[in-house]
């Protein structure tokens, strides 16, 4: 699932093994088929894409979907547009079976899914538009991956290798600075009351953004918002999917609410600053150092028992404003990528979406 990259919808990477090593408990595929993640939250996060690999056949995760158009009537770079829409994702997840944590959308939806199909040489014309654009898409990765590279160079310089700790920063537990609550649980039984919110779930969570463009309602009372409701700079923090993911709120205080999926930390912010512990959680994500937090003995999970026992280093609160102060000189850059990336996820959409109502009007 590593290897299928979401903002390109592509193979980023594949290696080459014996066929008896995965010819069983694999899922067979053949190249330029288009592989759909089933599972949560790896569909909602749009990993779909066409396999692009070196040899006629190749196997992979059991958690994808094959999909193969047959070429006389649907070209292979329109279907993986039209998959990749935000409406079709939205459905999806609606349509997905089980129980939390392991939800996957099922082969029903895509027998099921209807799809405008206009000549194939206009299927061609519009696929060529979109690859143009999406070849945006990529040079906006590429913003967000400097960025990132950026902010951890900042980070290193400000305070050293979380590993070896240089500087001979003290160390505090999490749960000592912050304050850690695990959301609400979804009772679909109890979605009817007159306390309806709007709730933040892990696929609302990216990497240092909250994406509210698909939010769903639950039933949370007033006066469980103390403890399920987030504020301006509540730190969320995926439990599952990919442990540890986190990004810092920004909207407003008492407004939303968030579900069993995610942690909220509240920093004591007179000795430690969220975005500081934003930073802190990428850096021991991109470096393996969370892997001893992580319980799978099914799913990865990061339970809040083992969230707050983690050894963070606490530098003094001054030089975190001052990484804070450098961090915000690198939000322009963010901040270009991302809107670029929704005015090109809106042209995909509306490409679509006057094409269904052409071919229905």
């Amino acid at each position: 699932m590593a290897d299928l990259d979401a903002q390109q919808g592509s193979i980023t990477q594949s290696v080459l093994r014996p066929f008896s090593e995965v010819c069983k408990g694999y899922t067979p595929f053949e190249a330029r088929d288009i592989l759909v993640a089933k599972i949560t939250p790896c569909f909602e996060n749009c990993k779909i894409g066409e396999a692009s690999i070196p040899l006629d056949v190749g196997y992979g995760s059991t958690e994808f979907h094959v999909i193969r158009p047959l070429p006389t009537r649907l070209d292979r770079r329109y279907l993986l547009h039209f998959l990749r829409q935000e409406r079709v994702l939205k459905a999806g997840e609606r349509r997905m079976t089980g129980s939390a944590g392991q939800k996957r959308v099922p082969v029903s939806f895509f027998e099921e899914l209807e799809i405008p199909l206009p000549p194939l040489e206009e299927q061609r014309r519009i696929a060529a538009i979109l690859d143009k654009a999406g070849q945006l898409t990529e040079a906006c990765a590429s913003l967000h991956a400097a960025r990132r590279q950026l902010g951890e160079s900042l980070f290193v310089q400000a305070f050293g290798d979380p590993r070896l700790n240089p500087l001979g920063l003290p160390s505090m537990r999490l749960g000592e600075i912050v304050d850690c609550q695990l959301g609400k649980m979804l009772d679909k039984k109890r979605q009817n009351g007159d306390s309806q919110r709007p709730y933040l779930r892990n696929a609302n969570i990216r990497w240092f953004e909250v994406d509210t463009s698909d939010v769903l309602f639950m039933d949370i009372e007033d006066r469980e918002m103390e403890r399920f409701g987030v504020r301006r700079g509540d730190l969320l923090v995926c439990e599952g999917g990919e442990p540890g993911r986190a990004a810092i709120w920004s909207g407003g205080d008492g407004v939303f609410g968030f579900q069993k999926a995610l942690h909220r930390l509240r920093p004591d912010k007179s000795r430690v600053l969220p975005e500081y512990l934003n930073w802190v959680l990428w850096i021991w994500s991109q470096r393996g150092l969370l892997g001893d937090h992580i319980t799978s003995a099914t799913i990865a999970h990061l339970t809040r028992e083992k969230l707050v026992k983690i050894n963070i280093l606490l530098p003094p609160l001054a030089v975190q404003e001052c990484f804070v102060r450098e961090l915000q000189m690198l939000d322009v850059l963010g901040h270009s990528g991302i809107s670029r990336n929704k005015l090109i996820r809106s042209l995909n959409s509306s490409l679509f979406s006057t094409l269904m109502m052409r071919e229905t009007g």
